[in-house]
Order: structure tokens, then sequence, then C-alpha cells
């Protein structure tokens, strides 16, 4: 009885006869870690420390080497458009200047591209992304060192150099760095030198000239000799008429006249 007091008391309840309690908390003890790593012998550390693989430090530091080559992007349609459309510009126009792309106002852009366009003369602007990779695989790869920043075109089917270089010396803010010229690049100094040359006509009227005139020395230079001879010839045969008629109408010969000379 003093039993089941003193359980009560203590807040449990003593089982019932025939069942066992439902839940029984048992403690276990835990086990002390005997094991420990067991020390390296000093001669073998030595061995280990002296065998130690060091590697090489870099030559050139980390920072100094240039990024890895990133992996390469997929063109897109756009790019595909504008890589066409600088290759048909550098296949079908003659001239191509490359001008630095200042900023201008709307309504001198609009003026520019005017005057330009009254001579033929296009303006075309395309990103350095398109036109680097087509200049380095193509025979215009010399005028990469001009595309620097942005840039414009100025194109057209004949070398209209004389009204382009006109036309830029009125806008002196729009700087002209080169260029080509019938597949020959050309400097900016090139073009100027070119714009002082005369027209096509005038240099072919002057090379037609040239060759009439040597076409008519050589003429007059065959001509003369067997001209000549005709002269002397015809000079012989009056002479020889005339002392023919006159030995006749006196009936003695007279002695012959020496040929002329030629």
């Amino acid at each position: 009885m003093a039993a089941a007091v003193a359980a009560v008391m203590r807040g449990g309840l003593l089982p019932r006869a025939g069942r066992l309690p439902t839940l029984q908390t048992v403690r276990h003890g835990s086990k002390a870690v005997t094991r420990h790593r067991r020390v390296m012998n000093f001669e073998r550390q030595k061995l280990m420390a002296v065998t130690e693989y060091i590697a090489p430090k870099p030559t050139v530091h980390p920072r100094c080497l240039p990024p890895p080559p990133s992996p390469p992007k997929e063109e897109t349609g756009l790019v595909r458009l504008l890589k066409r459309e600088v290759a048909a510009v550098f296949r079908d126009n003659r001239m191509i200047a490359v001008c630095q792309n200042v900023p201008l106002s709307a309504e001198d852009k609009l003026l520019l591209r005017h005057q330009l366009r009254k001579h033929k003369i296009l303006v075309k602007v395309f990103p350095n992304q398109v036109l680097k990779p087509f200049l380095e695989q193509s025979k215009y790869q010399n005028l990469l060192p001009l595309f620097v920043g942005h840039n414009m075109l100025l194109v057209s089917e004949e070398p209209k150099v004389k009204e382009m270089v006109r036309i830029l010396r009125t806008v002196p803010f729009l700087p002209l760095l080169g260029g080509c010229v019938d597949d020959t690049i050309v400097s900016r100094q090139g073009f100027i030198h070119y714009s002082k040359l005369p027209s096509l006509a005038l240099l072919q009227a002057e090379l037609v000239g040239g060759l009439a005139l040597l076409g008519a020395r050589t003429h007059h230079l065959l001509q003369h000799q067997p001209a000549r001879l005709t002269s002397l010839l015809d000079h012989y045969i009056r002479q020889q008429r005339d002392r023919d008629s006159a030995v006749s109408a006196s009936g003695k010969p007279d002695p012959p006249d020496p040929v002329p000379d030629s």
C-alpha cells in the first residue's frame, strides 16, 4: 500500500495486473573513445616533408593573363542581313570613303545626305562587330585601322571623289580618314590629290590627240622620201623632154644635164 501511495505521489500509476507499460525509458551508457590517431614517427615526418611536391609558381600572374575565350555566340538574323549588305556595298561600289561619325544635328545630317545624294553618293553606317569580321577575310583588310569608334561610309558606283571632297570641305568637323577607289586603298591626302586630277574625258582627249600627232608624224616620215623621189624623177623627165626638143630644133646633141642630188 505504501508503494502505491509513493507511486501516485511521484505522478505515476501502477500498471494494471497482466499489462506492460506502454512507454519505457531505457538509458544506455556511452562508451568512451579509446582510439586516437597514432602519431607519425619523427623520421617519417621529416621524409614526408622533404619529399612533399611544391608546384612551380606561374611566370605570369594570373591577373595579367587574357581572359579565356568566350564561346561563340549564335548569329542572329539581323547580323546575317547586315553582313550580306556589307558584302554588297564593297562589291557594287567603286568608291568607298571612311569618315568618322561625329554627332550631328538631324538638320545637318539631312542636308549632308541630300547634297551627297545629288551626286549619287550614299551614306552607310554599320556596326564594327559586323564590318571588322568581313574586312579580316577580304582584300580590304588594310582598312581595319580606320575603323576605331563610330564610322560612316560614303559609297558610290562611280568614283565621285571631286564632288565628295568639295562637299566635305563645307563640313570641316566631319573628318575624312581614308578609303579605296577602284580596289586601291588611298589615304585622306590621296583623296585630295585624286580630286585635283583632270576629268576622264579630258585625259582621253589628250591621249587621242597625242596618238593622232604621233600617227601624223609617222605618216609624214614615211611619205617624205617617196614624194622627194617622185619630184626628182619628174624634174629629170622634164629636163630630158626639153633637151630632146632643143636637139630636134638645132640638129646638134647637147651634153646631158647632171641629175640633181636628192
